[in-house]
């Protein structure tokens, strides 16, 4: 039987975390900005985060509201190159298990983000023998999620810091989800997906989910189907 597990960790681990562009539009060599249009997915680059472009860091000082372009300023080179053509981003942190023991993980200074957060409390409806799929992991709850300023942030700054970019990596995780091996893609395209925002995910209220960070982003529900091994149904 796949593991539900090692599936979406291969996923989180095989994704290509790089946003492709053709061209620099725009070039301030005085305030050594660059203006750079968006060729694909943003993945979740947001004002103020440094990304490398070309082994260079960078910081991203705004991302266009229809996320058409963006300008990031160098902060390292005094010369700006305009051949750039890629900016490579970290591979998100995946952790599961229940609220207690990622807690631990989760809390830790030195974490990566994103976070891609999988919740274990899910049911697995097993498919009948001549079926392609040998289970479907039923209402999967998946967290995409980021650091938020407890202090500073008012809505527009949890919609341009945390959950525009993270609906960006959830788009990009289901098209990872769907290339993978082991799931029945065609499922997925019928049957939909839904996600929720969720502006305050650490340190609130909620008892149910409850972190010892202040993480913001994106809540990722669906049925999983995972496919049966060397399968020979049809």
């Amino acid at each position: 039987m796949n593991n539900i597990i090692n599936i979406l960790k291969e996923v989180v681990d095989n994704g290509v975390y790089i946003v492709k562009f053709s061209s620099v539009i725009g070039i301030n060599p005085t305030q050594n900005k660059l203006i750079i249009p968006a060729c694909e997915n943003l993945l979740w680059i947001r004002p103020c985060l440094v990304v490398k472009i070309n082994g260079l860091d960078y910081k991203v000082i705004s991302v266009a509201e229809d996320n058409s372009s963006i300008v990031v300023q160098g902060i390292q080179q005094a010369y700006i190159d305009p051949s750039l053509t890629d900016i490579t981003l970290n591979k998100p942190t995946f952790v599961h298990g229940t609220v207690e023991s990622s807690n631990i993980v989760i809390s830790q200074d030195c974490i990566d983000m994103p976070i891609i957060y999988f919740y274990e409390m899910f049911e697995s409806r097993k498919m009948p023998q001549d079926n392609v799929i040998e289970y479907i992991v039923n209402n999967a709850r998946l967290f995409f999620v980021v650091d938020y300023d407890e202090e500073n942030w008012l809505t527009p700054e949890f919609y341009e810091n945390a959950i525009n970019p993270m609906n960006n990596l959830v788009d990009f995780f289901i098209k990872g989800l769907k290339k993978n091996k082991a799931i029945e893609d065609e499922y997925i395209l019928k049957t939909g997906y839904k996600t929720i925002n969720r502006d305050k995910i650490g340190k609130t209220n909620n008892k149910k989910l409850q972190f010892d960070r202040f993480l913001s982003g994106v809540e990722l529900i669906m049925n999983i189907p995972i496919k049966r091994i060397n399968c020979k149904c049809w």
